[in-house]
């Protein structure tokens, strides 16, 4: 809503936090957020459906796509037990991401590029992060 959005961008200008993209940060809203000094990734890649997760072919397909400047991936990716199947209906879907995200034809993809990893709070401070120390597998 309106208000909520007034309230988050004002804390986020007074403590420095990051503003996470979303389908409604229209290109308008991102000038206006970054002429406040907040940031904000370029690009979110988000499209997937509900009921789908992230495999080596969609991501490796999205990594490619990717121009420069900082791209957020949304993903959750974990191990799936019984609390979390209770807690979450996107659970197995979880594994599969984590698959994905460490195969090793996508590490040696992001290394081979430079890519340079980051979570979203480095945003924050500005420190873009280090790239993993992943070596490029055979």
């Amino acid at each position: 809503s309106r208000p909520v959005f007034h309230v988050l961008v004002q804390l986020a200008s007074r403590f420095g936090f990051p503003i996470r993209l979303s389908r409604w940060c229209t290109q308008g809203v991102r000038r206006r957020l970054r002429a406040r000094g907040i940031r904000l990734a370029d690009r979110l890649w988000e499209d997937l459906k509900p009921d789908a997760a992230w495999n080596e072919k969609t991501l490796l397909g999205v990594l490619m796509r990717m121009r420069p400047g900082v791209n957020e991936l949304m993903c959750h990716p974990g191990r799936c037990d019984e609390a979390l199947r209770a807690a979450s209906s996107f659970s197995r879907e979880r594994e599969r991401e984590l698959r994905a995200l460490c195969s090793g034809a996508v590490k040696r993809w992001v290394f081979e590029r430079g890519i340079r990893l980051i979570h979203f709070g480095a945003l924050r401070a500005g420190a873009w992060g280090r790239k993993f120390g992943w070596e490029a597998e055979s």
